[in-house]
């Protein structure tokens, strides 16, 4: 019953006992005495330090560079043929011997015409006076050489400026680089593509301003006509003194070449050696030429639709890579720029043999730095993106040519499948084998589109940016609003 209804008193309250901690000194000791053992904290294990980063990325560049020696001059497995190389060096010799013929005869063991202009002739004249093993050990260690300073340059145009981040990502991208079809391919026939790609993308690496911004893309212009396509990327993005030192030096190599070779010269300005005329449709047709014109024609199995398919795919192609390009280097990314402007280059080309795409040693450089910041996901867009370029341009040993494996000694890339255009038309039959036979052209174009797409990104994200207060009016006004208030 509820004593407040009853009327009666609540009975009181017994407080508890206080609850006393026990404090005893002796017990304290006791715990103190007795050793506890220690457990040891399983936490991540410590990054590894710059440093070691570099010391392990340098060492594997050595153990790939000594295989690969192992396999191309012990084992014969990677010869070298130097074909390209022997038609430098007999033109070299004939330069000589009679300069009218340079651009009518056929040189080298697979008899090739020479395409190069006067300049690059008188310069094989010199080169070949040690003999063609000379020429072949120096190309070759130059190249190799050129590997690691292309490396080393586009790593600070990524914006890697710390030494030894700039060394493990160098030593990285040189140590995948030497394997790759591109790559093995121009040591393989001896090109000149990597001294090439050395010379233009040192000129970029230049500071703003360098007076000798310019001379690296008129060597190269005189060299090979198709780094001539970098004057236009200076042009539209501002550098007009560096885009005019390009012309004057290769003005010059021409007149060297007129001077020093007036009939050669005369013949191959005026006479047809410059359009590649000499080329026929087989080298058009050929797997291995790998641009918007031979996949036309490797399409339509005729060269003049081809032809036409071409010119308006190549109008497309320059408007917008030189659009983007323009974009990537007006927001501090002249990297990405020049790699675009290289991608367009071997797409427009009539002929873009793969050593040619030898441009993806410095594509390498911003996707590995990419691949490697990102968590550890194989699966996420840098390393993914990292993983197919490699794939895609790993070299294979054998080919598929009627039906047979056939072995071959020559580094070839897996979309060799379709080896035999002009036997067998497979690619005409078959719209597997057309895709596979034209891979680096459709990732060329896959990779243009990313990077329209982001230079669009970019521009969108530049005009939706707040607009920052101009700071500097309302200094200016300060000390004359405190003029005003003494008075």
């Amino acid at each position: 019953m509820n004593s407040a209804r009853s009327g009666l008193p609540a009975p009181p309250r017994i407080p508890a006992d206080p609850v006393v901690p026990d404090r005893s000194p002796g017990i304290d000791a006791v715990k103190a005495a007795v050793p506890r053992p220690r457990v040891p904290e399983r936490g991540p294990a410590p990054p590894w330090s710059a440093r070691r980063k570099a010391a392990a990325a340098v060492f594997a560049l050595g153990m790939s560079l000594v295989a690969y020696a192992y396999l191309a001059y012990f084992q014969r497995g990677i010869p070298w043929r130097f074909v390209d190389l022997d038609v430098y060096h007999d033109a070299g010799v004939k330069l000589r011997q009679a300069p009218s013929q340079v651009y009518t005869r056929d040189f080298g063991s697979r008899k090739l015409p020479f395409l190069y202009p006067p300049f690059a002739a008188y310069l094989f004249r010199w080169a070949a006076a040690g003999g063609v093993q000379v020429l072949a050990w120096g190309m070759t260690l130059l190249s190799i050489a050129c590997l690691g300073v292309i490396a080393w340059l586009a790593a600070g145009l990524a914006g890697h400026r710390k030494r030894t981040r700039r060394i493990a990502l160098t030593a990285t991208v040189a140590a995948m680089a030497i394997w790759t079809e591109p790559v093995q391919h121009n040591l393989f026939v001896g090109q000149v593509n990597l001294v090439l790609v050395t010379l233009v993308i040192t000129d970029f690496a230049l500071p703003a301003g360098h007076w000798a911004r310019g001379v690296g893309i008129g060597l190269a212009a005189g060299i090979k006509l198709t780094p001539g396509i970098f004057v236009l990327y200076l042009l539209i993005t501002g550098r007009v003194r560096a885009a005019c030192t390009a012309v004057a030096v290769f003005a010059g190599t021409v007149g060297a070449g007129w001077l020093l070779m007036p009939g050669a010269s005369e013949r191959f300005w005026t006479q047809g050696s410059l359009s590649g005329a000499r080329l026929g449709p087989d080298y058009l047709a050929s797997p291995y030429n790998q641009s918007l014109l031979a996949a036309a024609v490797r399409l339509v199995g005729n060269v003049s639709v081809a032809r036409a398919l071409w010119m308006i795919a190549s109008v497309v192609v320059l408007v917008a890579g030189f659009a983007a390009a323009r974009v990537f280097a007006r927001h501090g990314r002249d990297l990405t720029g020049v790699l675009v402007v290289a991608l367009v280059s071997l797409l427009v080309s009539p002929i873009a043999w793969t050593h040619h795409w030898v441009w993806l040693v410095v594509a390498l450089v911003p996707l590995t730095a990419a691949a490697v910041s990102t968590p550890w996901r194989w699966w996420r867009a840098p390393r993914l993106a990292l993983v197919s370029v490699v794939l895609l341009c790993l070299p294979l040993p054998f080919v598929v040519t009627d039906h047979r494996l056939r072995v071959f000694s020559s580094p070839q890339p897996f979309w060799a499948l379709v080896n035999q255009w002009g036997a067998s038309g497979y690619e005409r039959r078959y719209s597997v084998c057309y895709v596979v036979g034209n891979a680096y052209v459709f990732t060329g174009l896959a990779a243009l589109a990313v990077a329209v797409i982001a230079a669009r990104r970019v521009t969108l994200g530049t005009r939706n940016a707040p607009v920052a207060p101009d700071v500097s009016r309302k200094v200016s006004v300060q000390p004359e609003s405190r003029a005003h208030s003494r008075r």
